[in-house]
């Protein structure tokens, strides 16, 4: 955006504050045209300035929120394969603690047409899951219309702010006895 050639000098701030003169001539009128297409030129260029900028704040954020999640997932990975090979389900530690969860077994409806009418609830023309779970828990056998598919694992991770050391750590740091 090329600036224009301005004609007029931009009056002083405080100019902006007195009081609007009485009585003005065609040719003043004309001058405060040229100072409205200055601002509103001005106010272009500002916007158009803050938008290029927000462009490059949005893409930083994004960057570093991707490369946060990386980092994190590496770091969790390497949590989730610690406890993996010892078949731990949960760990408390000075920083946080971890818990693991095997995803549970649910009932997928695939095509509700094929659904036995025994297993929609009564009175209502609506597959009943729970019916079919039990079904399935009881008798080991899929009806059709339905799969048997087990969930997502879970992992969590809860970080303490301020950790609270147990006794056995603080003993630890009293007597110089810390691993490193």
């Amino acid at each position: 955006m090329t600036e224009p050639v301005w004609t007029l000098e931009e009056p002083e701030e405080e100019w902006y504050d007195r009081e609007v003169p009485q009585d003005v001539s065609k040719d003043e009128c004309e001058d405060q045209l040229d100072h409205i297409k200055r601002v509103q030129w001005e106010l272009q260029r500002d916007l158009e300035h803050v938008a290029r900028q927000r462009e490059k704040i949005d893409r930083f954020e994004s960057h570093r929120k991707e490369k946060a999640k990386k980092r994190i997932m590496k770091h969790e990975a390497i949590i989730w394969r610690h406890m993996e090979a010892r078949g731990e389900t949960s760990m408390n530690l000075i920083n946080g603690k971890i818990r693991t969860r095997i995803g549970s077994m649910s009932v997928k409806v695939l095509d509700e047409k094929e659904i036995p009418q025994e297993f929609f609830k009564p009175g209502k023309p609506k597959v009943s899951r729970t019916l079919i779970a039990n079904h399935i828990k009881t008798t080991g056998e899929i009806p059709e219309g339905v799969d048997w598919e087990r969930g997502d694992d879970s992992f969590k991770v809860t970080l303490f702010e301020n950790p609270e050391l147990t006794v056995g750590q603080k003993k630890e740091i009293e007597d110089n006895d810390i691993k490193f």
